[in-house]
């Protein structure tokens, strides 16, 4: 299983418009609504805020990943977006998140759950792919390099 298998164009933002963490999750919430996949996307966006009211998803060197297990979704869903000036997610080294991606796990999934956003963190340490996230000019980019670092 890879992550670069979850996203697809319709499911990229590359010039997200939101200045707080809440409006990042409802702005990427919205790629998913699209999908007509979520039965319930206030409850979803409501779950989501939720988790990271208990421990933040802004995971260090501008990446967070917020995220929620719910009864919402049938499928595991995975959105991305980047915001260019930054997002607070009161990440543990201070920095804005620049790289957010939002997931959406069916509560029965855990063991998924816990294979993508181990396998998602994995390639996220990866210099090359960084770059490559914060210099993509298209949505097949982004896809493309997350594939390259996944290989």
């Amino acid at each position: 299983m890879k992550v670069a298998d979850f996203l697809q164009g319709q499911l990229i933002c590359l010039d997200m418009k939101a200045i707080s963490k809440e409006e990042a999750i409802e702005e990427l919430g919205e790629y998913l609504r699209k999908t007509n996949k979520v039965k319930d996307y206030k409850r979803f966006i409501r779950e989501v805020k939720e988790r990271e009211e208990l421990v933040t998803t802004g995971i260090g060197n501008e990446i967070a990943i917020p995220h929620a297990r719910t009864d919402t979704v049938d499928d595991f869903m995975l959105v991305f977006g980047r915001s260019l000036k930054g997002i607070d997610f009161e990440a543990f080294d201070n920095k804005p998140a620049k790289l957010i991606f939002l997931m959406a796990i069916p509560k029965r999934e855990i063991d998924e759950y816990l294979i993508v956003l181990a396998r998602l963190t994995k390639v996220l340490k990866q210099e090359p792919l960084l770059r490559g996230l914060f210099s993509a000019a298209t949505c097949e980019e982004a896809v493309g390099y997350l594939k390259e670092a996944e290989k």
